[in-house]
């Protein structure tokens, strides 16, 4: 069981337009995070136009940073439907994690045991072209130290890894 208790506070701006966090703090057992964040939408004439999410945190006593910056747009114009949305609509971003804490999400983790990689993704649901690069990380597995790098990708030819190193 892990018990990280978690901790968020924001202030910002709620429109028609979005939601504006110029003060974001998370917390927990594993680690502390400040930053900004910025979900946003636009609606032309009652269609859906785009969708856009833009957060970076970092943390002010150790080396972990997170950025997430994803934009979900409709450049057709066309009206929202599963086959609409599944092949039509465009998404591209980027999501990055520095020195994230094994301890938030799995028991018995050291300091040491930190995640880092760079996510990107872009395309349609149904023709995405994922990406993820895993530096140096490590994470205890069954009582034992597992670390991994590698770059790995998912396109129209299927799942590619490309120098995976585990130990």
């Amino acid at each position: 069981i892990i018990k990280i208790k978690p901790k968020l506070a924001f202030s910002g701006v709620i429109n028609k337009y979005g939601f504006i966090f110029d003060t974001l703090a998370y917390s927990d057992s594993a680690s502390v995070l400040d930053g900004t964040c910025n979900i946003l939408w636009n609606l032309n004439e009652g269609i859906f136009d785009s969708f856009l999410v833009d957060l970076k945190a970092n943390s002010i006593i150790n080396s972990e940073k997170l950025s997430v910056y994803v934009e979900f747009k409709n450049p057709g114009r066309l009206p929202f439907s599963v086959d609409n949305l599944k092949n039509d609509f465009y998404i591209s971003g980027e999501v990055g994690i520095n020195d994230f804490p094994c301890a938030r999400l799995f028991s018995d983790q050291s300091v040491d045991n930190l995640i880092s990689a760079n996510l990107t993704a872009s395309g349609t649901i149904n023709n995405p072209f994922i990406s993820v690069n895993l530096s140096e990380s490590s994470i205890n597995f069954a009582g034992y130290p597992l670390t991994a790098s590698g770059i790995a990708s998912l396109d129209d030819t299927g799942l590619n890894a490309n120098s995976l190193n585990v130990s």
